[in-house]
């Protein structure tokens, strides 16, 4: 794919998964009557529980961690859903309250994104040890 088409779908997922993290964090964690509604043990729904969930996600900082993990070996390893999971975790991990570790991992996921996305070298080039060209 060209690098601008492989940019624009990084941009793309970027913005949707802000978008979900969003609409998530502001419809679902942060309103109080939610909380309430999910603390009464006999009378709480179902899904209070993937709301409790996601909450100890962020407590515990797991997308930042995940986020980081998944771009570390997708840049290891070169396996791109790797780093596209990276990617959307470390997006997560922002909007949920916990930067820190989700903005390397998010940061490190697409620049490994990236990588494959220059025009000038292909797969087996870049295996072979070419160098990029300017």
């Amino acid at each position: 794919m060209p690098r601008a088409g492989q940019i624009t779908r990084v941009l793309l997922a970027t913005v949707l998964a802000y978008l979900l993290a969003t609409l998530v964090r502001t419809r679902f964690i942060e309103p109080d009557a939610v909380a309430r509604l999910c603390t009464v043990a006999v009378a709480a729904p179902a899904w209070c529980v993937i709301r409790q969930a996601l909450v100890m996600g962020f407590v515990y900082n797991a997308y930042g961690w995940l986020s980081v993990g998944t771009a570390l070996l997708a840049a290891g390893t070169g396996w791109r859903a790797l780093a596209w999971a990276g990617l959307l975790a470390g997006v997560f991990g922002g909007v949920l309250y916990r930067f820190d570790p989700a903005g390397a991992g998010l940061l490190l996921a697409a620049l490994v994104l990236a990588r494959g996305a220059h025009p000038g070298v292909q797969n087996g080039q870049r295996e072979r040890g070419a160098r990029y060209a300017p």
